[in-house]
C-alpha cells in the first residue's frame, strides 16, 4: 500500500491537488527499535528552523507526529480489524463516505477520491488547493514580519495584496486574513500604549516616527491627539 499509493508518482501529483492523508500507522515504535530500513529517520529543520528528524519513508513528519496521528480520529474508520485499509472521509462532518479494505492500486485510490470529491462539490461547492492554502499562509507570515520590524501598514497591505477585502476570496482564506488583519491592529495598539509610558521627549520622537506606519491601522487620529497634548503641556 505504502509503495503502491503514496510512493506512487503519479498518486502523489493527483494528491497535491486531490487529497489530505492521514495515517494510522501501527508498530512504528517497534520498526524504529530493530533498526528497520523502512523506519529511518533524517536531520533537517523544520519550518521554524529548528533541527528536526524526519522519516525517511514518510518526509516532513516526525516519529512524534506520526504517533500523533495514531491516537487521532484516524484509527476509529477501521472497523473491520484487517490492514491495510483507506477510508475516504468528509471532512465537513467526518463521517466516512466509503472505504478500500485490503492492499489497492493508486488508480483505485484516485478513482474513489475522485468520486468523493465529486460528492463534497455538489454538497459544499468548491475545495481550497493546497497552492491557495500556501499563498495565503505566505502572506499572513510576511505581514508578521512586517510587524515585528514596525511597519504595520506594510503588513495591512500585505495581507489587502492577498485578498483582504476581496469579495471573491474564499471565506476560509478570507478569515485568515482578518484574523491576522486584527493581529496586526492589535500589535498597532498595543505598541501606542507603550510610547505613550515613555518620557515626553522620548515619546514625541517614537510617535513622530510611529505614525507614517500607521496610516492604515486607524490609529493615525488618536497620534496626532497625542502629540497635539505633549505639545499644549510643553
Amino acid at each position: 500500500m505504502h509503495s503502491a499509493v503514496l510512493q506512487n508518482k503519479k498518486y502523489m501529483k493527483f494528491a497535491e491537488d486531490n487529497t489530505v492523508e492521514v495515517l494510522a500507522l501501527g508498530r512504528l515504535e517497534e520498526g524504529v527499535e530493530k533498526e528497520d530500513p523502512k523506519a529511518a529517520k533524517y536531520k533537517a529543520k523544520d519550518e521554524q528552523g529548528n533541527e528536526v528528524e524526519y522519516m525517511v519513508s514518510w518526509p516532513n513528519l516526525t516519529f512524534d507526529q506520526i504517533q500523533a496521528l495514531r491516537s487521532s480520529p484516524a484509527g476509529q474508520y477501521n472497523d473491520t480489524g484487517g490492514i491495510p485499509y483507506t477510508a475516504f472521509v468528509n471532512p465537513h462532518t467526518l463521517q466516512k463516505m466509503s472505504f478500500i479494505k485490503g492492499g489497492t492500486s493508486s488508480k483505485a485510490v484516485m478513482e474513489a477520491a475522485e468520486e468523493a470529491k465529486k460528492q463534497l462539490e455538489e454538497e459544499h461547492g468548491k475545495g481550497l488547493s493546497r497552492d491557495e492554502l500556501k499563498r495565503n499562509s505566505m502572506a499572513i507570515a510576511k505581514a508578521r514580519e512586517e510587524v515585528a520590524d514596525g511597519d504595520y501598514d506594510g503588513a495591512i497591505k500585505m495581507l489587502e495584496k492577498a485578498g483582504h477585502g476581496k469579495d471573491k476570496t474564499h471565506e476560509v482564506l478570507a478569515a485568515k486574513l482578518q484574523t491576522a488583519h486584527d493581529e496586526v491592529i492589535a500589535a498597532a495598539r498595543a505598541r501606542f500604549d507603550e510610547i505613550k509610558e515613555m518620557d515626553t521627549r522620548e515619546q514625541k520622537r517614537e510617535l513622530n516616527r510611529f505614525i507614517s506606519k500607521n496610516k492604515k491601522t486607524g490609529l493615525e487620529d488618536e497620534i496626532r491627539a497625542q502629540l497635539l497634548s505633549l505639545k499644549e503641556a510643553d
